[in-house]
């Protein structure tokens, strides 16, 4: 399936490669937004640099990261070009259909987390320096 989203404005555009995947890309300017995600998102880095700021911590990605961000969270987004490249990602949404599918196929041995204990609102990052798969 092959759907281009309606720009936001003229720099932006986004490519769905499935439903749940898509190729964003801002051309020429920095986009901001204060925003809070329906869904967990996966997001990998081609080019340019994204800065997330949460109300405890601030958080800087740039090519080859590779971060998840959590959903019903609130956060700013500031995304920009770097070295006359543009911003460009790929985003998988992780709708709940989608994890209870994966984990319904996928079982685990490990114990339940107590979550009571974490306060810490969490954006995951695999860094193309500390990430070796």
């Amino acid at each position: 399936m092959e759907q281009i989203c309606k720009p936001v404005n003229m720099e932006y555009k986004a490519k769905y490669i499935t439903d749940d995947i898509k190729l964003s890309c801002y051309e020429d300017k920095f986009f901001k937004s204060d925003i809070m995600f329906e869904h967990h998102m996966l997001v990998w880095f081609i080019s340019g640099e994204t800065k997330i700021v949460q109300a405890d911590a601030t958080y800087f990605f740039g090519k080859g990261d590779i971060f998840l961000i959590p959903r019903n969270q609130l956060a700013t987004i500031i995304n920009y070009p770097k070295n006359l490249q543009p911003h460009k990602t790929v985003v998988m949404h992780l709708t709940e259909e989608r994890l209870r599918r994966f984990y319904a196929s996928h079982p685990s041995n490990h114990k339940p987390c107590d979550h009571s204990r974490s306060t810490a609102s969490t954006i995951t990052l695999y860094s193309k320096a500390a990430w070796h798969p």
